[in-house]
Order: structure tokens, then sequence, then C-alpha cells
């Protein structure tokens, strides 16, 4: 018969024990998004060798959820979605685009700190195709990346026709 169960776990930044515990199962609460766990199991019994068993595993960084872009002028779009866990998630958006000339220019990745769940990218190519991508980001961990795309158009004129005939 167990008398004795402990529970301890590590990640790279902590160190913590829950001590002796009675039963089958433990809750570790609280646990930090993109981190690496270890956990290690203890059985004690008066008249059984200790026992130890560990498992590693990371937390899991869930990606964005619904991802949009909106065209807001011909020059300006802005870029939203969704933190399932409504914190602690940083994002990181990178970005092609194709040109009329079918030039492709790609963008250094932009960070953005949480709780911010959107983006606008200004001075943009009228006739391009733009691929955005955006990926969470914790602790040195990434999600998968989700993807949307949208293509500019010309600016309007800015008055009306001149010498036009019917």
């Amino acid at each position: 018969m167990v008398q004795q169960l402990g529970i301890g776990y590590t990640t790279t930044q902590l160190i913590r024990s829950a001590g002796p515990i009675s039963g089958t199962s433990y809750t570790l609460d609280n646990l930090l998004l993109g981190l690496e766990y270890t956990f290690l199991v203890v059985a004690e019994g008066s008249q059984l060798p200790s026992v130890e068993t560990a498992a590693t595993f990371d937390i899991y960084i869930p990606p964005p959820e619904n991802v949009t872009s909106i065209l807001q002028t011909h020059k300006n779009a802005t870029i939203s979605w969704e933190n399932p866990f409504n914190s602690g998630i940083d994002y990181v958006i990178s970005y092609t685009y194709q040109g009329p000339c079918s030039e492709v220019f790609i963008s250094s990745n932009d960070t953005v700190a949480a709780p911010m769940t959107h983006y606008t990218l200004m001075g943009l190519e009228e006739f391009s195709t733009y691929d955005i991508s955006v990926t969470g980001e914790s602790n040195g961990m990434y999600s998968d990346s989700v993807s949307t795309s949208f293509t500019t158009m010309p600016s309007a004129p800015s008055g009306a026709p001149e010498n036009l005939k019917i």
C-alpha cells in the first residue's frame, strides 16, 4: 500500500513541489504558455522501495483565431485576429507581396505585443497582392501560422472627369 505520493515539477524558470498528496491524480494550475515542464512523481511506502517516474512536455501555444484583413484605403490595411486565451501571447506578423511588375518583396517580421490583436500595414503598393501570416509566440515557442491575403486597388480619382463627351 502506498502511504505517500509526492509530486514536484520543474521548468526552465522555476522549481516547485506539491509535497505529499493522497489519491492518484493531482491538478497543476497557472502553468505558463510556451514553457517546458518536467514532472517527477515519487511513490513511497513503508515496506516498499520508493519509485520515481518523470514526464516532460511543452505547454502548447494556440494559433490565432479568426484572422482577417480589411483594406482601409488603397494604401492601408488592418490585420486583426483573436487570442484564444486572452493573455500573454505576443504575435509575429510577417508578409510578402507581389507588385504589378511581378517583383516579390519580403518584409521583416514585426511583433505585436499582448494584449494587442491587430496590426496596420501602411504605404501599400497599388495593384499588389499581400499574403499575411500571423503566428503566436510566448517564451520563445511558436504556434502554427494562420494566413490571409488581399489585393490592393488603385486610388480613386480626386475629382470629376474633365472633358467628358457623350
